[in-house]
């Protein structure tokens, strides 16, 4: 982060059999395999070669003949020969086809599960030839998408003429999810509804527009009543939160017929299980001689939503892109925040819905070795994958954790007395990046039996941060040092800089037995719990101008760590401030769809995947 900124078993089981539930079940068995495999911090991590049966929605190998939805997703041609590649978008799969040409002309499909950088594993699915008789031929459905080994695909057609060696292949396409099907596809009766509240109400011009929830079916649908013929309807349907629907914007519309003063859409899905796709959805409709349009607010079924923890994790996973592996556009420390809050949940509760997160975030993002230059984001990032490997066993996790921690103590030096620099530009000796070393450190330790080296490094940190004079006289840690004083920075207190300082002396603790390192965090975690409030809810020095993208994060970090140091070291002092944290957030900063933003105590603001990592982190650590 940079805080100088802060101041602006059946494989081919069709997933119809299971519904979302079963789905989740069925990703749970497969990532225990999947992280057999995933065995050292160098090797790939695909759980499932590409050429093994996949099924979806259906298993490879399907007639096109049944396909739901039919597109032409791509066209090539080599020797006169027309090369097609066919994407059913309504069953995630595709198919290719060759034309004008000859008996003996082969064609296939190559399915990547890395947008195309390799596919040798999978290549010449369905490989066919045109048959005596014939100009032109055609191989069965495959899946592009592999949502049991948590990998999502890309597919193109090939294909040659039978005497030449000449091969031409289409350019990788992927199913647009125009159709999304889970227990039920797109397009159902509402009339065959299992379960239906009225979720929210919307009105444009005395037309009442709601949107209509199947809890049952995850499904919703949109109704427009006191109209007139003409007005319309529908649904968008968003997988980021509400930030973009384009792609299904205007599902089901339909406008009032003749004679009537009211009409509904059909039933759509919420989520796209097949895709990973955690949605939102809501109604919206207008006037037939108006431009005006009303919509609800996004809402989402109660699916995955049992408790507020649970809804809090699924309002994050919306803005999980399984593509990328990431919650952001370019991977960050706060996608590590975002993968810490999913896993501490998943541990907590034993809710391992969302666990795909994990190896997909590693396997597509791991050639970085998760550094960047910065040591605090190297810092967080070895938290997280020791945490990932306490949960899952998986040794390439523990690895990363451990390289982390080896890449920062490259950067200790003595100017200041000692402690690691900011960045490999060594311009900043500041707290985060030394909280982070500390816990690292001393938290690798822990995990490890019988392990010094990285006690020791922990034992030189406190030592050395001690007496930096980073902690102010009132027992709160400001930002950083002086490089020309080699004195406290005077800069702002942030809340993070208080927490992760009390995870890193938990940490300790638990490995020296050292009382004195209680007693500081106890100062440390009174003086916060208490200065960096409003009535008891917790606010950030930058909220009052309103804080950079960077202190989304802060105060969610801080409940945690808060929490984590209350837990090792048996105390219970803290159980009211943080039960009033998630109190309030829920009360005053939470949406129907259980997305949180940057003002605990209201009112709500503006929603992102960072402000939601940081409310999700506060209702996880109420839990006690």
């Amino acid at each position: 982060m940079r805080p100088q900124f802060l101041n602006s078993p059946t494989r081919c089981r069709p997933i119809e059999s299971y519904g979302f539930a079963g789905l989740a079940k069925r990703m749970r068995t497969m990532f225990v395999i999947a992280t057999v495999l995933l065995s050292s911090f160098t090797a790939p991590a695909r759980p499932a070669d590409a050429a093994s049966t996949v099924c979806n929605l259906h298993c490879d190998a399907r007639d096109p003949s049944l396909a739901v939805s039919v597109r032409q997703a791509a066209v090539t041609s080599v020797w006169s020969r027309v090369i097609t590649l066919y994407v059913s978008d309504g069953d995630d799969m595709a198919w290719a086809n060759v034309g004008t040409g000859s008996p003996g002309d082969e064609v296939w499909l190559d399915r990547s599960f890395d947008g195309g950088q390799t596919w040798a594993g999978g290549s010449k699915l369905g490989d066919t030839t045109i048959p005596a008789g014939s100009t032109g031929w055609r191989t069965m459905m495959y899946n592009i998408d592999d949502p049991h080994d948590s990998q999502v695909g890309v597919i193109r057609a090939c294909g040659k003429a039978g005497d030449r060696t000449d091969i031409a292949c289409t350019s990788w396409q992927r199913a647009t999810h125009a159709v999304v099907c889970s227990t039920s596809c797109d397009a159902r009766d509402p009339s065959s509804a299992v379960s239906v509240r009225q979720a929210a109400v919307a009105s444009v011009w005395s037309r009442v527009v709601t949107l209509f929830v199947s809890d049952g079916d995850d499904m919703a649908w949109a109704n427009v009543g006191t109209g007139s013929p003409g007005d319309e309807v529908w649904l968008d349907r968003s997988f980021d939160g509400g930030q973009t629907w384009a792609d299904g914007s205007k599902l089901g519309d339909t406008t009032i017929p003749a004679g009537s003063t009211g009409w509904r859409t059909m039933m759509y899905n919420i989520d796209d299980p097949a895709k990973f796709g955690v949605g939102a959805i809501r109604a919206c409709g207008k006037a037939a001689d108006r431009t005006d349009i009303a919509c609800t607010q996004w809402m989402r079924s109660t699916t995955h939503a049992a408790t507020s923890q649970a809804a809090a994790v699924t309002a994050l996973m919306q803005y999980f892109n399984p593509v990328t592996g990431s919650w952001s556009n370019s991977l960050g420390w706060q996608d590590a925040q975002a993968l810490t809050a999913l896993i501490d949940y998943i541990r907590r509760t034993g809710d391992s819905t969302y666990a795909y997160a994990i190896p997909i975030l590693y396997g597509d993002n791991k050639s970085s070795n998760f550094t960047d230059g910065y040591m605090d984001d190297a810092g967080w990032w070895g938290m997280v994958w020791l945490l990932a490997y306490q949960y899952t066993g998986v040794t390439a996790y523990l690895q990363a954790a451990e390289y982390d921690a080896n890449y920062m103590s490259q950067y200790w030096d003595n100017t200041c007395g000692g402690g690691v620099w900011w960045s490999t530009a060594l311009t900043a000796k500041n707290a985060i990046a030394n909280e982070l070393y500390l816990e690292l450190n001393a938290a690798l330790h822990n995990a490890l039996s019988g392990e010094t080296t990285y006690l020791g490094r922990a034992r030189q940190e406190w030592a050395w941060f001690a007496q930096s004079g980073l902690i102010n006289s009132g027992n709160l840690i400001n930002d950083g040092l002086n490089l020309s004083t080699c004195r406290n920075d005077g800069a702002p207190t942030y809340t993070y800089n208080q927490g992760v300082i009390l995870a890193g002396l938990g940490q300790l603790y638990r490995a020296t037995g050292d009382t004195s390192l209680v007693s500081t965090g106890d100062a440390i975690a009174t003086a916060a719990t208490t200065v960096l409030t409003a009535n008891g809810i917790l606010v950030d020095p930058c909220e009052p101008n309103g804080c950079a993208p960077d202190g989304y994060s802060f105060k969610g970090i801080f409940v945690r760590d808060l929490d984590d140091f209350a837990h090792v070291t048996g105390t219970t002092g803290y159980d009211s401030f943080l039960s009033n944290q998630a109190a309030s957030i829920l009360a005053r900063d939470t949406d129907g769809d259980a997305q949180s933003g940057l003002y605990w105590a209201g009112p709500l603001n503006a929603v992102n995947y960072a402000d939601q990592q940081s409310a999700t982190d506060a209702l996880v650590a109420a839990m006690g």
